[in-house]
């Protein structure tokens, strides 16, 4: 099973707001199998409208 942990934005846990053009994204990866790696990656990203947090 492969686990992302620790997701961070500009360094920063679960940030409120992000005020740079360019934010730097990072994570931690896990699994129970030896050798695995990241070969690709998708981030998607929306501005609050309000409505709260839809996870």
């Amino acid at each position: 099973m492969l686990r992302v942990l620790d997701l961070r934005c500009e360094y920063r846990t679960n940030p409120i707001n992000v005020f740079t053009v360019k934010p730097r994204f990072s994570w931690k990866l896990e699994s129970d199998r030896t050798g695995v790696t990241q070969t690709f990656w998708s981030i998607e990203v929306a501005e609050d409208n309000g409505f709260g947090s839809l996870l």
